[in-house]
């Protein structure tokens, strides 16, 4: 259990939006909110977004993009500070860190996050967002992915040690990225991979069944 929670908080952590689509997701949000803040200003009771608000925010781009969660820093039991330091020094490194040319990274207001850790992050010019108290929507792609990977996977299964558990953890990674199709983005494929138009269908699976999902056998 012990393990779970601080995967949870390592995921939500590292998982954000990558590329050109970090610029889209800001705007989509600036969007919201400004729609939202129209509906308090006019007196209504219950939030809701009109069609016309609907097609605003679409132009705006969608929260949940494409390629939004490839990476997890790492797994650890007991994370403290000093580690953490290392953590943000690997993602900012300049051959192989992920934070690399990244404009922002969404984190909680977690202590472990100590001002040295945010240093190191914002001295490659990557600008750190604290959301604020008891609001996930404010990272809503990691939280919808910590809440899938609980639900679908860790627990459904007995782990034994730290190889298991990032053994599952690695295959749900490919399960949701590659294969899962999500209904936040028309039932379409986080990756973007196109599935199949011809051949049979077959099932396959992860896990030893855990994971299962429908494709199109190769011609």
């Amino acid at each position: 259990m012990i393990e779970i929670i601080h995967l949870q908080l390592l995921l939500a952590t590292f998982a954000g939006w990558v590329g050109r689509q970090q610029s889209a997701v800001i705007d989509y949000l600036i969007e919201e909110n400004r729609v939202l803040k129209e509906q308090l200003e006019s007196g209504g009771r219950r939030l809701r977004f009109t069609d016309d608000q609907r097609r605003r925010l679409a132009a705006k781009g969608k929260p949940l993009g494409r390629k939004s969660l490839r990476q997890i820093a790492t797994i650890v039991k007991n994370p403290t500070s000093a580690w953490m330091e290392q953590v943000a020094r690997n993602l900012t490194d300049c051959d192989v860190g992920f934070l690399i040319g990244k404009r922002f990274l969404i984190i909680d207001r977690d202590a472990l996050y100590a001002p040295r850790f945010k240093g190191i992050v914002e001295s490659i010019g990557t600008e750190i967002i604290l959301t604020a108290y008891q609001a996930p929507n404010m990272n809503a792609c990691a939280e919808r992915f910590v809440r899938s990977i609980q639900s679908e996977c860790l627990d459904r299964m007995i782990l034994v040690g730290k190889s298991s558990l990032d053994r599952a953890v690695a295959e749900y990674l490919i399960h949701y990225h590659d294969e899962r199709s999500h209904q936040g983005i028309g039932n379409e494929i986080v990756s973007g991979v196109t599935p199949q138009s011809e051949g049979s269908i077959e099932v396959a699976e992860r896990l030893g069944g855990l994971l299962s999902y429908y494709h199109r056998r190769a011609a």
